[in-house]
């Protein structure tokens, strides 16, 4: 059971770079204990065949993708062409994944091992003391392997292993949707949209763990000198335990955007959601 503590600010601040304090209270609709966590691959082809807006639109759909993952969820990254380059190993530090996601550059090479990248996403996701994790592998590819290997081998390992394998075209022709559809575990070419929502169904939720109707915070706004930006000091004051690897859903208000990034900042482990009233 994790408790609901005072979280202090890691340095010394003068008073003269403090803004004056305020409170905030948000509204809690519901809390739920997550079972699974998940452990997710994401795999991105670089090929000199994937046009450079497809390349980015894929950085772009990852980066949505892992902000939206449940707190407490392991990533990788995983570029391939002709040769499979790991960007980010298997972890649960999600600003250094989006580090990496963010400074990934296309390999932009002549040839492409599909089979090869996704053999390396399962075998990425194969951690002992993380082998109760829901495994996802999703990768983006225009679908045109060239290296004489089919994927349909590799999607039936992952299948034997238990991962779910989700592919995504890059690319808008219909024969890019063809082509991914055959990556898939369950033979479908994947939208953004419903990649997002496959991922928030992999996870079982059990109806509502903890009774709490308002969280309230005392926030002071800090800076250590005139280059940072200023960040938030935050002060609980509620004594009501949360416990960790729960999903909680808060209601979106005029204080919405500093009580999610307080909650996010003191309990990482809690997945926090938005909802409307």
């Amino acid at each position: 059971m994790q408790s609901i503590t005072t979280q202090e600010a890691p340095a010394t601040v003068d008073s003269k770079q403090t803004v004056s304090p305020y409170r905030c209270s948000v509204k809690v609709s519901a809390c739920y204990k997550v079972k699974d966590k998940l452990s997710i691959a994401f795999l991105v082809e670089g090929s000199d065949t994937v046009a450079t807006k497809g390349f980015r639109d894929a950085v772009d759909a990852i980066a949505r993708v892992a902000d939206d993952a449940p707190a407490g969820s392991l990533l990788a990254l995983i570029q391939f062409a002709d040769r499979v380059v790991t960007e980010c190993p298997l972890t649960s530090d999600r600003s250094r994944f989006l580090d990496a996601v963010q400074s990934m550059r296309r390999l932009d090479t002549g040839s492409t091992h599909i089979r090869d990248a996704l053999h390396e996403g399962i075998r990425c996701l194969a951690i002992p003391e993380h082998e109760d994790n829901a495994k996802i592998v999703v990768i983006f590819t225009d679908g045109r392997p060239s290296d004489g290997q089919e994927p349909e081998s590799a999607v039936d390992h992952a299948k034997s292993q238990g991962v779910k394998v989700y592919a995504l075209a890059i690319g808008k022709h219909s024969s890019c949707e063809q082509a991914t559809a055959r990556m898939s575990t369950d033979n479908r070419a994947h939208s953004l949209e419903d990649l997002v929502s496959c991922i928030r169904q992999s996870q079982e939720l059990i109806e509502p763990l903890v009774d709490i109707a308002f969280l309230p915070f005392r926030v002071e706004m800090l800076r250590q000198d005139e280059a940072m930006p200023f960040r938030p000091r935050i002060r609980n004051l509620s004594d009501r335990p949360i416990p960790a690897n729960v999903r909680l859903e808060i209601v979106r208000d005029q204080y919405f955007a500093n009580g999610v990034f307080a909650l996010r900042e003191v309990f990482p482990e809690v997945d926090v959601r938005e909802v409307d009233v």
